[in-house]
């Protein structure tokens, strides 16, 4: 007498399988809609004005910008642009001047490829 044939055992778990999953998608499809409802803000809402304090690049500006995707200031109030389409970030002060630009697009040391953050 031979054990069970591999065949049949195969089709028996591909079959566990099939009805595993149709059981897993239909209990999902019948679960019942949830309701989120967000809480009361903490604090009130509050009008702000904002004002320009310098203003770097367009058509006459000496630097360029492709496409700036995150930005930030560090404790001295220099400014970092990342700029992803052109591969670098550019550096001002906390006054608009251009300090420096940091990396460029490649493969070598100090370049980079699609930066995101």
């Amino acid at each position: 007498m031979t054990g069970p044939n591999p065949r049949l055992r195969r089709w028996t778990c591909l079959t566990a399988s099939v009805l595993s999953g149709a059981t897993l998608f239909g209990t999902l499809a019948l679960a019942e809609p949830v309701t989120v409802l967000n809480d009361e803000p903490r604090l009130p809402p509050r009008t702000i004005s904002l004002e320009e304090i310098w203003r770097v690049g367009g058509e006459d500006g000496e630097i360029i910008f492709g496409m700036v995707i995150d930005s930030l200031a560090d404790a001295d109030g220099n400014v970092y642009l990342l700029d992803n389409q052109l591969c670098q970030v550019e550096v001002f002060s906390a006054d608009g001047e251009h300090l420096r630009t940091l990396s460029r697009q490649g493969d070598g040391p100090g370049e980079v490829r699609a930066p995101i953050a």
